[in-house]
């Protein structure tokens, strides 16, 4: 949710620096014959951070009623666990302790997956997240 506010904090700020206070921002859009070039950056800029706010809102919709904001984070739990190789970077050191290189290791470990339902406060449809964590047994 933090992520949302600072997005809608940028979305205001871009707003007032560019349609509410178009008298401070006309000289430096207009100076030097590069106006064109500032004002479509501007608006490249502003497209972006209104792109970004509306895919960020799109992930926490209800995929039946289509109302955002109204998924419900019910628990995470163990789905399943599987036994994995790892890459491990580990570093070469000479007597002194100087780092002289490093390579690459492959080393037992567990692939572990999270299962998350989310329910929607609205129409109570249940919605499943999955998320894997790849560890290392050292």
């Amino acid at each position: 949710m933090i992520r949302f506010f600072t997005i809608k904090r940028a979305l205001i700020i871009c707003l007032a620096f560019v349609v509410i206070a178009p008298w401070v921002a006309y000289d430096w859009l207009v100076d030097e014959g590069m106006g064109e070039l500032r004002i479509v950056s501007v608006l490249i800029i502003v497209g972006f951070i209104i792109f970004l706010a509306i895919k960020y809102r799109w992930r926490y919709r209800c995929k039946k009623c289509k109302k955002f904001f109204t998924i419900q984070k019910k628990a995470t739990y163990l789905d399943k666990t599987e036994n994995i190789s790892v890459i491990v970077e580990t570093e070469r050191r000479d007597l002194q302790g100087n780092i002289i290189g490093t390579q690459d290791q492959y080393i037992p470990g567990q692939r572990k997956r999270y299962k998350t339902p989310y329910i929607c406060k609205h129409c109570g449809y249940d919605i499943y997240w999955l998320n894997e964590k790849d560890r290392a047994n050292i």
